[in-house]
């Protein structure tokens, strides 16, 4: 069977389904992949993506987004619709990826749906293996460093956004930070860094 015929065979078996065992699929598929998910009883389950710059709010019939979540929480009250046209009934949780991936290219959707990026292993993601906070002289601007397994270190700064107040910036390379991090203990925080 080519890969049409089953793509036609997934569509027929969700025939009949309603919005919330189709937007369980999908959310048993964004767990699968790393994403953090809410408690499914709530009124409005949501999801968020790896790096935590993506949450998908699961309304009755209709599925919102609120992004640029680094650095600040997450409000439904910010949340806008992923598209007025997406009818999660009749796409199968792949194709519900695929969406994602097409609106929001740059988020970490998920680490088994990365092959857009390619199969050069040296141009995905990497993730931190530790966070430290520091300020800058001045004590106004937050400033993040982090390394990876291999020893590189990137850093990136916590910026004010007029309408979504403060958030965190893009990871940039680095050199070797100041002395004094060694006296900051490191977070919990986790992070998607680039590469090197």
């Amino acid at each position: 069977m080519g890969l049409s015929g089953q793509l036609q065979t997934a569509l027929d078996e969700r025939k009949g389904l309603t919005f919330v065992q189709s937007r369980d699929a999908i959310l048993d598929k964004l767990e699968s992949e790393g994403w953090k998910l809410s408690s499914r009883t709530l009124k409005i389950p949501h999801a968020t993506s790896l790096d935590g710059d993506l949450r998908l709010w699961f309304k009755a019939q209709a599925v919102h987004y609120t992004k640029n979540g680094r650095g600040y929480r997450h409000s439904m009250g910010d949340a806008h619709t992923l598209a007025y046209d997406l009818d999660i009934r009749k796409m199968t949780p792949e194709q519900f990826i695929q969406v994602l991936k097409r609106r929001f290219p740059k988020v970490a959707i998920g680490e088994a749906l990365d092959e857009t990026v390619g199969t050069d292993a040296s141009k995905l993601p990497t993730e931190a293996y530790a966070i430290y906070r520091t300020f800058t002289a001045d004590y106004r601007t937050q400033i993040e460093w982090a390394h990876d397994k291999e020893g590189h270190w990137f850093k990136r700064f916590q910026e004010r956004h007029p309408r979504y107040g403060y958030r965190w910036g893009k990871w940039k390379p680095a050199p070797s930070p100041p002395r004094l991090i060694s006296t900051h203990p490191a977070t919990t925080k986790k992070a998607r860094l680039p590469k090197w």
